[in-house]
């Protein structure tokens, strides 16, 4: 019943009629003539909530500022919204604004709806499925895994970089299963150096897909569909396994990196526990980051187009390549960056170009680093630890013998320096002996580094 029907029949207008007039007329006269005057104000009102929601989530916004925001909110939208109402009255739209914020919407209870939103907030600024979490920048990625095979730890370490997502699943300290989000390897090598199979790139994209709608680890999808026979399984699994981590470890600065606690792990990994210990997997990553740094000298962008050099036929025609090699020179046709050439291809970036470094070595591509990236460079990690070796022994020798020789000296008599030996022949002049010595060792050094 309307508030004229009410009158027609000589009612009064009960009190939620009369309410409920008012606030209609309240939203009327604020909405009604005044459209870009309230988009330009509810622009301004939203830029303060994102700005005060992206202070709240990094920890850095006061804990008061949540209400001060409501409480001036609320004022400012109740003074608009009665002043036209009760401008008949003759009363200040002030008082019955002071009187409402007073009585209905106090203190308490914006503060207990201020604390409401800080939670939702900090909720849904940042997972909260985690036990802790980091940057790789921070804490390195191996230093967390060390922590957690120390601890014989059970649960999962998601670590994420900008292209690709791994969950490494531990089992009392040991690594159990690797999960990656994307595939980066479908050339897979067998037993042979000659026998490679590749996964086919439909058959990957659907086990990507699978992944991202019901959560079945890739390699599974592939085992599921027999590319993979029960007995190589689990020996691809642990290849790929270490393969995935020593990626990450290698680009540990520009990761992030969660750990979840689990009392139970999936079902798919008991039959499939891969057991990789992780202070092997460390010691090879180390050597990989050294080979990485050796090869980002010859290679140091990795989006840099790889230009052939101009003779390399004549080196290829004296060389026996394996099956990726021979696939990799077919995309070089300086267009292809080391990215494209591993996506295209199939093979993990870090793979590329250690070939690609290896062929700069030899002559058949131009070092995109300059011709001086090759030079005084060893061929291995290994032959950089043996050249390293191999001069602190010639330094302690030469040291030693110096010592030896200087006491010696020390000790000859005036009649023995002036020749007055045995036989009457001339003395031999040490400084001459020492310095024949020294240049004998230093030759012998070189030769050994090279022999390496």
């Amino acid at each position: 019943m309307s508030q004229e029907e009410n009158s027609r029949q000589g009612g009064a207008p009960t009190l939620a009629e009369d309410l409920t007039h008012l606030i209609l007329e309240t939203v009327e006269r604020v909405l009604d003539g005044r459209e870009k005057e309230a988009d330009e104000e509810y622009a301004a009102l939203m830029e303060r909530v994102r700005d005060l929601f992206l202070r709240k989530s990094d920890l850095k916004a006061l804990k008061s500022e949540t209400l001060d925001l409501l409480e001036e909110l609320f004022r400012s939208r109740f003074r608009r919204g009665f002043k036209a109402v009760v401008r008949r009255d003759g009363a200040d739209p002030s008082n019955l604004v002071s009187y409402l914020m007073g009585t209905v919407f106090t203190a308490s209870a914006l503060g207990e709806l201020a604390l409401n939103l800080d939670r939702v907030i900090l909720e849904q600024s940042a997972p909260q499925d985690f036990n802790f979490a980091g940057k790789g920048d921070f804490i390195a990625v191996e230093e967390v895994m060390q922590l957690l095979t120390a601890g014989h730890h059970t649960g999962v370490f998601v670590v994420e970089k900008p292209d690709n997502c791994v969950e490494m699943y531990f089992r009392e300290g040991h690594v159990a299963f690797v999960s990656p989000h994307k595939l980066t390897r479908r050339v897979i090598r067998g037993e042979g150096l000659k026998e490679y199979r590749e996964i086919p790139v439909e058959m990957a994209r659907e086990a990507e897909e699978r992944f991202a709608k019901e959560g079945l680890p890739i390699f599974l999808h592939f085992f599921e569909k027999g590319f993979f026979e029960e007995g190589e399984f689990l020996s691809f699994l642990r290849d790929q396994g270490g393969e995935l981590i020593y990626e990450f470890i290698r680009e540990s600065s520009e990761c992030s990196y969660r750990w979840i606690t689990m009392d139970e792990l999936p079902s798919f990994v008991q039959p499939y526990d891969i057991k990789l210990d992780v202070m092997p997997i460390l010691l090879e990553a180390h050597k990989q980051m050294d080979d990485w740094r050796l090869i980002k000298r010859i290679i140091p962008d990795l989006d840099t187009p790889i230009q052939p050099a101009p003779d390399r036929f004549s080196v290829l025609a004296e060389m026996a390549l394996d099956a990726s090699q021979i696939k990799l020179l077919a995309m070089i046709n300086g267009e292809n960056t080391v990215r494209t050439m591993a996506e295209d291809g199939g093979i993990p970036p870090f793979e590329v170009a250690s070939m690609l470094a290896e062929f700069a070595k030899l002559g058949i591509i131009i070092p995109p680093g300059g011709p001086e990236s090759l030079l005084d460079q060893p061929q291995s990690v290994q032959e950089s630890v043996e050249w390293a070796l191999a001069a602190l022994d010639a330094n302690e020798d030469l040291d030693a013998l110096s010592n030896s020789v200087a006491q010696v000296f020390d000790q000859i008599s005036p009649s023995e320096e002036t020749g007055a030996g045995d036989e009457g022949g001339e003395a031999e002049d040490p400084q001459f002996t020492l310095k024949f010595m020294r240049a004998a060792r230093k030759k012998k050094t070189r030769g050994r580094g090279r022999r390496h």
